[in-house]
């Protein structure tokens, strides 16, 4: 959703009352709970998968984190034989 970013939280809380208001004129309870439990169950849902994209976007990042300290480290590795042998020249 690129609008997101331009809504407050006022006017999203009024449309989403607005909205409310609107569908649920006419309805009885019957007709109200059914489809509140709808909409509430396809949130749970979205979230449910925004929450796992999360996480694999987080573990995706920490791999691609642990790839490069381990670059690192076998660059630091090959720095510290190459003072080594330098070390055993002089002597």
């Amino acid at each position: 959703m690129s609008c997101q970013d331009s809504v407050s939280p006022n006017s999203l809380a009024i449309l989403s009352s607005i909205i409310s208001i609107l569908i649920s004129n006419g309805l009885d309870t019957s007709d109200l709970n059914v489809l509140g439990n709808f909409i509430v169950a396809v949130g749970s849902i979205i979230l449910t998968i925004a929450a796992q994209e999360d996480n694999l976007k987080s573990k995706n990042d920490s791999d691609q984190q642990k790839q490069i300290m381990n670059e690192q480290i076998e660059t630091l590795k090959k720095q510290i034989e190459l003072m080594q042998k330098q070390i055993n020249l002089c002597r």
